[in-house]
């Protein structure tokens, strides 16, 4: 856990409501390689759907205050 990057999202970030809670999970998964939280435990955390939380990633993304690369190694 990373209470900087928490710290951060909450003094920082641009996002509202359940986007901005959603990258408060991500930076909760903080380390030194990134933060690497499935969808299912996103989904735990703001109490959304898969699909919700895939729009608010790309949110995030167009916020430009993420960038997400997939397990398998494909970016998106």
């Amino acid at each position: 856990m990373s209470i900087e990057a928490m710290t951060a999202v909450l003094h920082h970030s641009q996002a509202k409501g359940t986007t901005k809670l959603l990258l408060l999970g991500i930076a909760n998964h903080q380390g030194d390689t990134g933060a690497w939280p499935s969808i299912q435990t996103l989904t735990k955390y703001t109490g959304t759907s898969k699909r919700r939380v895939q729009q608010a990633l790309s949110d995030l993304v167009q916020l430009g205050e993420i960038s997400i690369t997939y397990a398998d190694g494909q970016n998106g």
